[in-house]
């Protein structure tokens, strides 16, 4: 293998994957949420951030309009903005325009709209998904709701969602409803959304599991190093055993991989390409996708102290069981970080997550000389707990590894000089 033989241009990585590209990834969500809307069913596809979900809508969005289905897309962080914030009337009209839009519809719809100015926003949208979207379509329809996160800051949003339960209610007395589907997306939960959960359309919509990659999936995805099979089989368990598969996450390190000029690729080629990209003691701060995980762990909050004191017991190994009532598992597993067997135990969603948001940084940030330090003499190196990789830092700094209940600081007998490094252990850098 070599590295002209490598496609940098093959992954995604930090926005929706196109269905047509040959790096997407078909999972059971794509086949399930597909089914139930070819089936009439309300869905709604509700997981942590960059996991997929905008993907999954646009694959099952392709496969419903070659059946003939009228599909439209709208995502509400693209409806209105500050502007529109006291604005109820126009956020809700933004919205049915663009559905017209989206299904091609030709209508006087801002004569329509201020012709019902005497009813609620919900009220208008209701007429409006049948006096307009089912009066002047013959085929099924289904409109995808993305990225609904966007309207909890919004109250008066929420009537977005009683109008779409309102829609699959009104089922029962008007058949022309059973054209007329919904798919919601986001990184929500269902109580997030609706508080109270009265009329709420998650009660009587599918929910679509959105699982992280298998690692046979992952094997896909080496397709782009442009490896012979021995070493692409290789390459991607590795990366699955530092992913776990997580969509993004793996994206990014094949990506990085394949830009790599070396002749050789192996293992340890992804040890220290996952050490680079996200175990760096900066990795948690700079890196975009852990940056926002740590904002979500370390936000404050009433349940701050007690949600940590969760992470650090998961991650620490303790047997914990989900209790979904509690809002300290409810978030941690809404943000990501942590995930649940079939058992219901729970456990940190990757190695990257456990070594990059370690107990130490749960416990302190880390400092600014700890950030700034330079490898080279005069500084510990620190045997990777997973991989063999080694930290070199600064011997004074607070060490990432380092569990809070001792010092915080280096075990000088457990640290090793530069000009001493084992053979067999590669230094990080």
């Amino acid at each position: 293998m070599t590295s002209a033989q490598r496609n940098t241009k093959y992954y995604v990585v930090g926005g929706p994957v196109q269905p047509a590209r040959d790096c997407y990834v078909v999972r059971d969500a794509d086949l399930a949420l597909y089914a139930r809307l070819a089936e009439g069913d309300y869905c709604h596809v509700l997981a942590p951030v960059q996991t997929g979900k905008t993907s999954v809508m646009a694959h099952a969005a392709n496969k419903l309009a070659a059946d003939g289905v009228r599909v439209a897309t709208v995502d509400l962080a693209n409806i209105g903005g500050r502007d529109m914030s006291g604005d109820a009337g126009r956020w809700y009209y933004s919205v049915a325009y663009r559905i017209c839009r989206e299904l091609r519809i030709r209508s006087d719809m801002q004569s329509w709209w201020q012709e019902r100015s005497g009813l609620t926003n919900m009220h208008r949208l209701r007429e409006f998904f049948l006096d307009v979207v089912l009066a002047d379509t013959e085929e099924r329809v289904v409109i995808f709701i993305d990225r609904v996160e966007a309207s909890i800051n919004r109250p008066f949003a929420r009537q977005l969602l009683r109008a779409i339960r309102a829609s699959y209610d009104a089922r029962a007395t008007n058949p022309e409803y059973q054209r007329l589907a919904f798919a919601m997306l986001g990184s929500a939960s269902a109580d997030q959304l609706l508080p109270g959960r009265r009329d709420s359309p998650f009660d009587i919509s599918i929910e679509i599991g959105l699982k992280d990659f298998d690692v046979n999936q992952v094997r896909q995805l080496a397709a782009g190093l442009g490896a012979d099979r021995r070493t692409s089989r290789n390459i991607a368990e590795r990366v699955s055993y530092w992913t776990n598969g997580h969509p993004y996450l793996t994206q990014k390190t094949f990506r990085a991989l394949a830009r790599q000029n070396n002749e050789l690729m192996t293992e340890e080629t992804v040890d220290e390409t996952v050490g680079q990209l996200f175990i760096a003691p900066t990795g948690p701060r700079e890196e975009p996708h852990l940056s926002a995980i740590g904002k979500q762990l370390l936000r404050e909050s009433a349940g701050k102290n007690a949600r940590l004191n969760l992470y650090r017991r998961v991650r620490k190994g303790s047997r914990v069981t989900l209790e979904p009532g509690l809002d300290t598992h409810r978030s941690l597993i809404r943000s990501g970080v942590l995930v649940s067997d079939n058992q219901g135990r729970l456990s940190v969603r990757n190695r990257i997550y456990e070594d990059a948001f370690t107990a130490q940084w749960v416990g302190k940030k880390p400092t600014a000389r700890l950030a700034r330090g330079r490898y080279g003499r005069g500084h510990c190196i620190v045997r990777h707990r997973r991989a063999d990789l080694v930290h070199a830092i600064p011997s004074q700094a607070v060490c990432p590894h380092a569990d809070p209940a001792e010092s915080g600081l280096h075990d000088r007998a457990r640290c090793v000089p530069p000009a001493e490094l084992p053979a067999g252990i590669r230094r990080y850098r």
